[in-house]
Order: structure tokens, then sequence, then C-alpha cells
């Protein structure tokens, strides 16, 4: 038995998916086996070949003829994984050179829990760093505890500031119990993370950068996109979980009573939707306030009735609530360390760059 079973969901990324076999198979632990699922992509045999190159004993491949989606793909990896740990990560992504050998060696000092997550870099299709994200300390997350469970609900300052829902560990088992849904868009790891707390399963997020997530820029770079910045996306994912959230007996008790809050619906939906100028009432009105959509209609209205100042002005109130959050869980000096390591690490500096270069 594997401590790790590594996870990939494969579609149409033979340019990216050697990229992530070497971060694994260069890197200094060899306590895994790997186990790609290829979603019948149009590429299957560029990723053919890029495959055999890799020791044949540590990897187990599955080349679908006929596509099932993200989450049935998951599913399908999930019922093949024989390791100890399981690891689910993006076939575009990778991990950091010691990145497998830290979560080894914290799991083992830190046994008791069942879903580690970790710190993450964000990188572009030419492998430079965006931006970082770790917490500056240790915390767990749990129902059973109110401190961190509001905001990671609210999903915007936690959990993307801290670990990304898409790359975790989950101890063996879990997957099966909580199944990813394939009724909430492109979030079904997020909801995930949402359904594991619920369930009162432990969850620690690990202060350290473990794997790095790749954030497409230049479409003309890469076929297959970022699921997350297809239009709508997001907000059609936050849609359906908002609903699951108020009709799901899963949610009943604390997570539901914040849930109906106002608050919390401006930070869940409403955010998403003041982020993008392309978001008009019109087009809320048109595809989203339909007969069948359920409670989070409510919210849409809220919003299709706020006035243009106050969406501005949400707008660019939005980072101050999340650096009040961050403040009010880390303290000062962390959270100037955050700002300073944003800066630092080119998230700002680096868009700037782009738009140098374009004009050059």
């Amino acid at each position: 038995m594997p401590f790790f079973s590594i996870l990939i969901p494969s579609y149409n990324r033979p340019e990216y998916i050697s990229g992530l076999l070497d971060s694994i198979f260069e890197s200094n632990f060899d306590d895994f086996e790997v186990i790609i699922s290829d979603d019948f992509s149009p590429k299957q045999q560029e990723i053919k070949k890029i495959i055999t190159q890799y020791d044949p004993t540590k990897i187990k491949t599955y080349f679908h003829q006929i596509n099932s989606g993200e989450s049935l793909n998951k599913k399908f990896l999930v019922s093949k994984a024989s390791g100890k740990f399981n690891i689910l990560i993006g076939d575009d992504d990778r991990f950091t050179q010691s990145g497998l050998s830290s979560l080894y060696s914290f799991i083992s000092e830190n046994p008791n829990h069942d879903v580690y997550t970790f710190g993450y870099n964000i990188i572009d299709e030419d492998n430079n760093i965006i931006s970082k994200y770790k917490a500056p300390r240790q915390i767990n997350i749990s129902v059973s505890k109110d401190q961190y469970l509001y905001d990671l609900y609210c999903a915007d300052m936690l959990p993307l500031w801290i670990f990304h829902p898409s790359t975790f560990c989950c101890r063996a088992g879990i997957e099966k119990e909580i199944e990813y849904k394939n009724n909430v868009g492109m979030a079904e790891d997020l909801f995930f993370i949402f359904e594991v707390v619920a369930s009162e399963y432990s969850l620690i997020v690990i202060p350290d950068i473990m794997f790095e997530w790749r954030k497409i820029q230049i479409v003309s770079k890469s076929e297959q996109i970022n699921q997350s910045s297809k239009f709508l996306a997001d907000l059609s994912a936050r849609v359906k979980i908002f609903d699951c959230l108020a009709n799901d007996s899963l949610f009943e008790g604390k997570i539901r009573e914040f849930s109906m809050r106002t608050n919390f619906q401006y930070r869940f939906l409403i955010k998403t939707l003041v982020s993008d100028n392309k978001i008009t009432n019109n087009l809320i009105k048109n595809k989203f306030l339909g007969n069948n959509l359920g409670f989070s209609k409510n919210a849409l209205i809220e919003f299709i009735n706020m006035s243009y100042i106050s969406k501005i002005t949400f707008r660019y109130s939005l980072l101050a609530i999340r650096l009040l959050k961050f403040l009010k869980i880390f303290g000062v000096f962390n959270t100037i360390l955050f700002i300073f390591n944003l800066l630092k690490y080119r998230k700002i500096k680096y868009a700037i760059q782009r738009i140098l270069s374009q004009k050059i």
C-alpha cells in the first residue's frame, strides 16, 4: 500500500502533464502511486506517448472512450486508488520540489486529521510565479469551532488566501463516503470541502507551500483553459452551492443559520456579481431568475435592486473586508507580511509587465 495515491484527472493538456509528472518523479519522495484518468480528450495519443517516458511500475493509466465530466472522472480515480491518502491534482499543475516529502512529514507528526490542505503558488503558462498564498500559521477548521467556519463558507478570503480547494490530501475512504457532486457546476472540489467540514471531519491547514496551481493568462498558449476562467462559471457554481446550503439536511444547524444572513449572501454571491463588469442586471434576469431557481433567487434580486453607486462601493470595499478578516484571524504582523508578499511576488508587478511587453 503506497502512502500517497496521486490522482490526475487528465483532459487535453499534453504540454503540461509532463511538468506535473516531472515534479512527482524528480521529488525527494517515492512512496506513491500515480493514477491518470484521461476523460476522452482529443489529444489522448500525445498524452499516452508522454506517460511512457516514466516508471511504468508507478503509474496506472486509464483512457476513456466517452467524456464523463470532471466530478465523475474524479470518482473513477478514487475508485482505483490503493494508497493511505489521496491527492487530487490538476494535469497542468505541479508539486514543489519538497512538497510531497514535507506533506508526508507533517502527516507523520500530525496523524489525527482527515483532510490536509496547504499553501500554493499561482503560476502562468510559462511557469512564472504570479502570486503566493499560504497560512501564516497552522489552523484547524471544524464544524465544532466557530472561529473560521463562517469565513470558510463565504469562500472569498478563506480558503483561497491560505489553501486551494482543488488540491488537498484526503484520508482514503472519505471520498467514497462523500462523493464529488456533479450538480454544483465546476465547484465540486469546493463543495466537497464544505461537506467534509459539515460531516465533522477534521481539516487542517498547513502553513507551507506544497504545489503550484496554473492559471492560463494567454488562451492561445493552451487549448484547455481553466474552468474558473469561463464566463459565469463561478457564479453558476455559487448559485447551485447556495441552494444546497439552504436545502441540504447536511447543513442544518449553525451553517444553515449563518447562510441565511444578508451579509453572508453578499460575500458568497454578490461579491462575484459586482467583481465582473460583464454581469448585468438583464443577464441575471434572463439567465438566472427562472422558475427552477431556488433560494438564491432572493440574493440575485438583491443585487439587481442595488444602485450603481452601491455596486461600485461594494466592489472596492471587498478587498478591505477580506483584509480585515485576515487581520482578525492572523494578526497585524502577518497581515502586513501577506500584503508585502502579494506585492513581492508580482501579482501587481506581473500585470504591469504584461502590459509593457504588449506595448513593446
